[in-house]
């Protein structure tokens, strides 16, 4: 469904390329937990990761091998405060979604994730050398699950209060 949605929207005669991806405030937004604002009335946002970001997703779990769901959630909070205007409800919801889908895919049950895992999927744009699929599907419903409890959460973040992977 996201490809579809994605090359419809931002793609050009069914075909689409990461550059296209990069259309500012159509899928793409300002507040990426790892690629920079666009700029001001920028056309598009930059494509390449930054590493001062990704280096702040790195450090925002004191354990030296994973990050937490919590740890993901501050993160994005973080992000949020940055942001000269707030996201529309529709990059909200991406925004939150990034966050749903990243813990699915490379977090345990208790949602920690693998900081290697984490370091190649948002550094290095690739799926991680020996990651393995989830054993559940990941899908639209428990997507949008997930992703509206990390906005709960965010909020509370933003509000001063606590969160917790339960």
């Amino acid at each position: 469904m996201l490809s579809i949605v994605g090359t419809f929207v931002c793609g050009r005669r069914f075909k689409i390329d990461l550059q296209d991806l990069a259309r500012h405030n159509v899928i793409e937004h300002d507040g990426s937990l790892t690629h920079a604002n666009a700029i001001p009335d920028g056309r598009y946002a930059p494509v390449n990761v930054d590493k001062v970001l990704l280096q702040h997703l790195l450090d925002s779990s004191q354990n030296p091998d994973v990050i937490t769901f919590d740890d993901l959630v501050a993160v994005r909070a973080n992000r949020d405060k940055t942001l000269i205007r707030p996201l529309s409800k529709a990059h909200n919801i991406i925004s939150r979604g990034e966050v749903a889908l990243t813990v699915q895919t490379f977090g345990d049950h208790e949602g920690n994730m693998p900081k290697r895992f984490i370091q190649e999927w948002f550094g290095q744009e690739r799926l991680p050398s020996g990651w393995v699929k989830p054993a559940i599907t990941t899908g639209l419903w428990n997507t949008s699950r997930i992703a509206n409890w990390v906005g709960e959460l965010v909020k509370k973040k933003l509000e001063g209060l606590t969160s917790g992977w339960h």
